[in-house]
């Protein structure tokens, strides 16, 4: 076999080997062929195929063969995974990151429409003092100072009202409605035959809204069947008064 035989015997992952002729002289006569003469055999290189690894093929020719197509496949699936990981990562960072943003608009939109509540709730009160002071004044007073204070205290009130309203504060009443706990606060009941039980009879003070938001619930008294009160009309219009009166009292001292 020629040398560039043998290179090509070897570039295909083979290798040859040298056998002895008296090693061949045995194979012959194990077959039957024994009336050869012995010293007609001469040293003959016969091709052996020898199953060899990527490693010693590589040590043996020097030239990498690179990644098998199996080690391929593999790091592909497991790019694959990566970047699907890193894809999930992306988008939950992203919906984190605008839930954070909504959240943010919320807060501030929610501090911008009530941050004045506080301040509003305490302008409440003087404009409770209002509407009492002009209730207080004779309608029917023939003194024209008295008929032009009513009116000025009117204008005043109705003023503040305005006010208040340009700052979202709306005003409400609940006289004649059914009684609503989420709107009403029942300062006593009262028996009457006049209106359907749990009817609004009488309204300490009106209630306010601050946009959508309750700001004070109004403060009435609730009618009742007679004989089922809780408290009789006499203790709940008492009730009433010594509240009214306490309110006054603190008002008064807080003025001080």
């Amino acid at each position: 076999m020629s040398e560039n035989d043998q290179n090509d015997q070897k570039g295909q992952k083979g290798m040859s080997v040298d056998i002895p002729k008296d090693a061949i002289q045995e194979a012959l006569e194990s077959v039957g062929n024994k009336d050869r003469p012995s010293g007609d055999y001469e040293e003959t290189a016969v091709e052996v195929e020898v199953e060899t690894s990527r490693e010693e093929d590589e040590a043996q020719t020097g030239v990498s063969a690179g990644p098998s197509r199996k080690e391929l496949i593999d790091t592909v699936e497991k790019l694959r995974g990566e970047a699907k990981a890193a894809r999930d990562r992306m988008l939950r960072i992203a919906a984190d990151a605008d839930n954070t943003r909504k959240r943010a608009i919320k807060e501030r939109n929610e501090t911008i429409k009530f941050g004045q509540e506080g301040l509003l709730r305490d302008l409440l009160t003087a404009l409770d003092n209002l509407e009492r002071t002009r209730a207080h004044i004779p309608s029917d007073a023939e003194d024209p100072v008295i008929q032009g204070l009513k009116e000025g205290v009117g204008l005043v009130q109705k003023q503040f009202q305005d006010i208040l309203e340009k700052h979202g504060l709306t005003g409400f009443s609940a006289l004649g409605e059914s009684f609503n706990p989420s709107r009403h606060e029942a300062l006593g009941q009262q028996e009457t035959d006049r209106a359907a039980p749990g009817t609004v009879l009488e309204e300490m003070h009106r209630g306010y809204m601050l946009h959508d938001r309750l700001l004070r619930a109004a403060l009435v008294t609730v009618a009742c069947e007679p004989g089922e009160c809780a408290e009789t009309g006499a203790d709940a219009s008492k009730a009433a008064d010594e509240s009214e009166a306490a309110t006054t009292k603190e008002q008064t001292d807080e003025e001080i």
